[in-house]
């Protein structure tokens, strides 16, 4: 896939063009690539927004088991004269990933090579702006998951040495603690709605056996007293 925006806009240059370009878009070649992947892994961004302009799938893999988000998290220097820096590509990899969550891309698909998601392919190429970029734009980003070598990317990061791979860590480990935080109140809501449930069960069960008034001190002491399911129904055997 050429990198040059000029041969881009000549695909698209007529409506006839534009319509022949439409039909072989998702056709993949013998590595099962598609125009769209080749379009990630050159990092051309024009072609990229082109291509999911023109419908372009996100979900078709090749025989690696790669999709367009993973193409697009993985970068690598360009040895020849007059190539992009690695700074450069990182930039649009980085814009590229965006694009893609944005389209609806899933960010915690896994390859069935080695089982990575795209932030564990973003890892093992050192590609920070990437990584950046998966946890930013995509809010369902699971950075639990683990590869068929049981490594969660945060683990990967730790493996790497260097400042790059010291950076994506302090990005990783941040990610990890908010997780954490998230997880924490999430347990602590379910445990209070669940408490809550188990108290409307029980006044139920003492409005049945107990409906005349004079019984509102009884019920406030039982409830005060709720704090775990056996209590409650060690409880409601009991009135």
């Amino acid at each position: 896939m050429s990198k040059n925006t000029r041969v881009v806009e000549e695909l698209v240059a007529t409506a006839d063009r534009r319509k022949k370009l439409q039909k072989i878009l998702d056709q993949p070649n013998a590595h099962g690539d598609t125009a769209l992947m080749m379009a990630c892994v050159a990092k051309n961004v024009g072609a990229v927004q082109l291509f999911l302009e023109l419908g372009a799938s996100m979900n078709a893999v090749n025989v690696s088991g790669l999709n367009a988000l993973m193409c697009a998290a993985r970068v690598g220097e360009d040895p020849r004269s007059g190539a992009p820096t690695i700074e450069e590509m990182m930039e649009r990899s980085a814009f590229i990933v965006k694009t893609l969550l944005m389209n609806g891309a899933d960010v915690n698909i896994t390859e069935k090579a080695g089982g990575n998601t795209a932030l564990h392919l973003a890892v093992l190429s050192e590609n920070i702006d990437a990584v950046e970029s998966l946890i930013t734009n995509a809010p369902d980003l699971d950075i639990t998951l683990r590869n068929a070598a049981d490594n969660t990317a945060l683990d990967l990061s730790k493996r790497i040495s260097g400042v790059m791979s010291a950076q994506i860590k302090d990005l990783l480990n941040l990610k990890w603690t908010q997780y954490e935080i998230e997880a924490t109140q999430m347990s602590a809501k379910m445990e209070q709605e669940l408490m809550d449930l188990e108290k409307k069960e029980v006044l139920k069960v003492l409005d049945r056996k107990h409906p005349t008034t004079g019984k509102t001190a009884k019920k406030k002491r039982i409830l005060r007293q709720l704090k775990l399911t056996k209590k409650t129904e060690m409880l409601i055997h009991f009135l």
